[in-house]
């Protein structure tokens, strides 16, 4: 038995697919849904023979990008590019298509790349851009349609009501009862940590702890050139040439050249090196003459500054020199100052060697030397700048990476142990409440073992002419009820206890003594066959309460209450038979009962010529919370011709927060036109209520009646209720009125209709039918016209 109870196919296979989907979620979802995996179709043939137009490539993040790995980024004013690394620049990447033969022209940085290369699916692409044609979308969005629809034809059949737990009878069979009316989504919770925790544990297990990384240490080498020279003359405004005016040789051969270098990390260096200033002479043909501007020198630290003198006279000399012993002659000439620095040291425990070279270039002319500005395209020739890159690793803990959440992979092994541990803890607790139960009660254990597959039944279950077989154990039965698809009824009359599957015609069956504890609900009785005999005869008839507008009196709704004319006992209210009903599974043909001839009075009455009068109309929980509820109720407006804006269906505020099915529901009501109402006895938050459901009118239940005149307190806050009611555009009703008095204090405080025996009881349809005809005559009680019942 304990395997049949713990090891159920169907649950297990759909934990172990939620666990399978969340997996592939986590692996293929996108990044513009919180996952980590962006999707490219490939435009173009810059990466052939790899990739061709069409194909899709799927790309991941990484920590690290390096040489040789094909990346995607977006390139600015172009959009997402797939190249190949080629070689890093610094903190940037130089990237090059396979098939190109140059490189692109924009590095991006490792914040700028989108990810790294993952998986390859040729000519995935051209299916997409099949689907953008306007007919193709139209057909595969109609198939989808058609199909959805067709799986939706077929509804789900109800389920018996579960008996209620009760808490007085201990811990024990409190929970057991619990757990026999949630055990399948239990079984599921507890069969997805189990497979969660084996899949996470697969991942986790197979991965180091620890990972080697780049530990790539950036830094900055800068430049900064400054030259000046006296004038003696005022050719400028200050008689001083500054950095960037032009040179005139023939008023001054001399310039004063500065430049202050400076090395710039986040790590420390520690260290020096050497510089020496040097010119040199040249033209674009490849002819060139240096000549040294001072002593080589030494520095400490990162920084140093020089200064040494130009000779701009002596650089015309050589060149004058160069000319006479060619005989050429250029226009331009060119001439360079390069500070030649080595740098030695170490820099964040690193050790470094570098250099840095900038050169500050003129252009040399018979009258004028001037400063080369397109010497480096795009940069700032008296700034010049290099950067550099210390590589190394280091060791790190190892990560798993889940929706862009990563978790330390010793964490996700700790996570794994105990996703298991506490599957199988949560296993355990179900075995030792189906012992217990196997000792106290026989319902429990019915419950335990065949969960939401159970219907008890009121009556024997076999009967004369049954083709019958019987089998040893109950094991047998709940699997045969598995493989079926079939529910196992159940039927206690002591001291026997027989379980019942039906297929094919057969009726399966198993037989045991009651459990030692006899302490189970009370009898169904005859109940159940006097049910079905009421639905036969047409004992079960509809009153029809009116509600009336505070504004004018007159009705503004009807509501429907139900009554059974029983031949032996008589008139019966709904909580003297609809316990019974659901008890042997007949309610759900009560409520069909009920909406039925409602609607078909309201029918009647708008053939009458009463066209605005909405009816309302009380729903059993249980069959709130069948899935079939929407479609019935248009079933039968249309079956009468009704519009859906003429019926509300009721409900009591506590079922909102303990019954999601009941929500869902409700708003499928309400997205067909159906008005809802909700009864409020306890009149709780407004706000709460209206954030589950959009409610068109709220009704004070008749103890919230009954009490509002007797504290100041409680008038105070039925107001402010009602007020924040009609905030929300929500009509408010007052139900149960009974006295002058209450009336009154709902008219005074907006209150938009009333309800109750003040105005007038419930009615027979016929009764109700009078007073419609009498029109303005129907007044109640507040307007001075009698008891309001009829005309």
């Amino acid at each position: 038995m304990l395997r049949s109870f713990l090891l159920r196919p169907a649950v297990m296979g759909s934990a172990l697919m939620v666990v399978i989907t969340a997996a592939l979620w986590g692996i293929f979802a996108p990044m513009p849904f919180g996952g980590r995996t962006t999707y490219v179709i490939v435009n173009g043939n810059s990466m052939e023979p790899g990739f061709h137009k069409g194909d899709l490539v799927l790309l991941r993040p990484a920590q690290q990008y390096t040489v040789g790995e094909i990346v995607m980024y977006r390139y600015p004013g172009l959009g997402p590019v797939i190249h190949r690394i080629v070689r890093q620049n610094g903190t940037r990447f130089v990237l090059k298509g396979d098939n190109n033969g140059w490189e692109d022209s924009y590095e991006p940085e490792t914040s700028e790349i989108a990810g790294t290369f993952w998986l390859h699916i040729p000519r995935v692409g051209i299916a997409f851009g099949w689907l953008r044609e306007p007919w193709a979308a139209a057909a595969v969005a109609g198939g989808t349609i058609f199909v959805l629809g067709v799986l939706m034809l077929k509804l789900p059949e109800p389920r018996g009501k579960r008996e209620t737990p009760f808490w007085w009878k201990g811990w024990t069979r409190s929970a057991s009862y619990w757990l026999a009316r949630w055990q399948e989504p239990y079984f599921m919770v507890m069969y997805i940590l189990a497979a969660a925790g084996i899949v996470l544990g697969l991942f986790a297990f197979t991965r180091p702890a620890l990972r080697q990384v780049a530990d790539n240490l950036p830094y900055q080498q800068t430049g900064y050139y400054v030259y000046y020279a006296d004038l003696p003359v005022n050719l400028y405004d200050n008689r001083r040439l500054e950095s960037g005016d032009a040179i005139y040789p023939q008023l001054n051969c001399q310039v004063n050249v500065l430049f202050h270098y400076q090395l710039l990390s986040a790590a420390e260096f520690a260290g020096g090196g050497s510089y020496a200033l040097q010119a040199r002479v040249r033209d674009a043909a490849g002819w060139h003459r240096s000549f040294p501007l001072g002593e080589a020198a030494n520095f400490s630290g990162g920084d140093f500054q020089a200064q040494q003198v130009l000779d701009v006279c002596a650089a015309q000399r050589l060149i004058t020199e160069m000319e006479e012993m060619t005989g050429v002659q250029r226009p331009q000439y060119y001439l360079d100052i390069t500070p030649n620095v080595q740098v030695a040291g170490t820099l964040g425990g690193r050790i470094i060697k570098t250099d840095f070279a900038p050169a500050l270039s003129f252009v040399v002319e018979d009258q004028q030397v001037f400063l080369n500005t397109t010497a480096v395209p795009g940069a700032d020739v008296l700034r010049p700048s290099a950067a550099g890159l210390l590589e190394g690793s280091r060791l790190e803990a190892n990560t798993l990476d889940i929706s862009r959440v990563r978790i330390p992979v010793n964490t996700a092994r700790g996570l794994a142990v105990l996703l298991v541990v506490l599957s199988l803890v949560g296993l355990a607790v179900p075995v030792v409440m189906l012992q217990q139960a196997e000792k106290k009660e026989e319902k429990l254990r019915a419950h335990l073992v065949a969960g939401p597959k159970l219907v008890e039944a009121a009556g024997s279950l076999l009967a004369f002419g049954d083709r019958t077989v019987e089998v040893r154990q109950l094991e047998d039965l709940t699997r045969l009820a598995e493989k079926a698809g079939s529910v196992v009824f159940f039927h206690e009359d002591p001291p026997w206890a027989t379980y019942l599957v039906r297929e094919n015609g057969v009726s399966y069956y198993y037989r045991t003594l009651s459990a030692a504890n006899r302490d189970s609900a009370p009898e169904v009785g005859n109940w159940g066959e006097d049910l079905v005999r009421a639905l036969r005869n047409d004992e079960l008839v509809l009153f029809y309460q009116p509600s009336v507008s505070m504004q004018d009196g007159q009705i503004s709704q009807v509501e429907a209450f139900l009554r059974w004319q029983h031949p032996e006992r008589g008139f019966l209210m709904p909580m003297q038979f609809l316990p019974w009903a659901e008890k042997s599974g007949l309610v759900q043909f009560i409520d069909e009962w009920v909406l039925n001839t409602g609607c078909l009075q309201l029918r009647r009455w708008q053939d009458q010529g009463y066209l605005n009068l909405p009816l309302a109309i009380n729903i059993s929980s249980y069959e709130l919370r069948q899935e079939g509820l929407a479609k019935l109720v248009e079933t039968v407006l249309k079956r009468h011709e009704l519009s859906a804006e003429m019926l509300r269906v009721e409900i009591d505020e506590s079922d909102l927060s303990l019954q999601p099915a009941i929500l869902d529901n409700m708003r499928q009501l309400k997205a067909m036109g159906v008005g809802i109402s909700i009864t409020a006895p306890r009149g709780e938050s407004l706000e709460a209520v209206h954030s589950l459901l959009d409610v068109d009118q709220v009704k004070f239940g008749r103890n919230m009646v009954q009490q509002v005149l007797a504290t100041e307190s409680n008038s105070q806050s039925a107001r402010q209720w009602i007020h924040q009611a009609h905030q929300r555009h929500i009509k408010v009703v007052a139900m149960g009125v009974e006295t002058q008095e209450q009336y009154g204090f709902f008219q005074l405080s907006a209150c938009d209709e009333a309800q109750g025996f003040f105005i007038s009881p419930p009615m027979p349809a016929e009764d109700l039918t009078r007073a419609l005809k009498a029109g303005p005559d129907f007044k109640n009680p507040a307007l001075g016209n009698g008891s309001g019942g009829a005309a």
